[in-house]
């Protein structure tokens, strides 16, 4: 439910729902619209997801990158919008997405990650003051399963480590032969 003061520019959510392509969302919380900014404290959250439905949100220049892998898992994400936007400020952001018993891989290979179990979560302070990144395993053990196939194709691994923390357990790897 959305309700407007027209008057005095409140729009307050109180247990909205919204669709997007496959996703539902939930939305809480209020935006003031002033004259030459929003001042706001909005909560979106979902309930328990898969990682396709997730993906169906993004634009079509990231999914499209993303169809070369195939993923399955449970997730649920929130994000929390609070502070003031506009006149060049943001408000701050803070984004968790939770995984669980996650597959990720690419398509057409014998390698892919299990059993992902993570918490992300990525914050920003209101106009970029302290920006982090934080990955930790949830407490279940990832693998990393790989099934020998004759090498045909190069890949190459560029990580960007700007910020970034990571904390997960891969000690169980193992192997299957086809």
């Amino acid at each position: 439910m959305l309700d407007v003061n027209s008057k005095k520019g409140v729009f307050t959510f109180k247990k909205s729902e919204i669709r997007l392509n496959d996703l539902h969302l939930y939305a809480s919380g209020w935006v003031i619209d002033r004259n030459d900014r929003q001042e706001m404290d909005l909560k979106i959250t979902t309930s328990k997801a898969t990682l396709k439905e997730l993906v169906s949100t993004l634009p079509e220049k990231y999914s499209k990158r993303l169809g070369d892998y195939r993923y399955e898992g449970n997730s649920i994400v929130s994000v929390h919008l609070k502070g003031l936007y506009g006149s060049n400020r943001i408000p701050s952001v803070r984004v968790e997405l939770s995984l669980e018993e996650g597959v990720i891989g690419r398509q057409h290979t014998n390698v892919s990650l299990e059993n992902v179990n993570l918490v992300i979560v990525y914050f920003i302070d209101q106009n970029f003051l302290n920006e982090r990144l934080n990955i930790t395993d949830s407490g279940r053990k990832s693998k990393m399963v790989a099934y020998p196939q004759p090498f045909n194709e190069g890949y190459e691994v560029a990580p960007d480590h700007r910020g970034f923390e990571a904390d997960v357990d891969l000690e169980d790897i193992r192997q299957r032969s086809i």
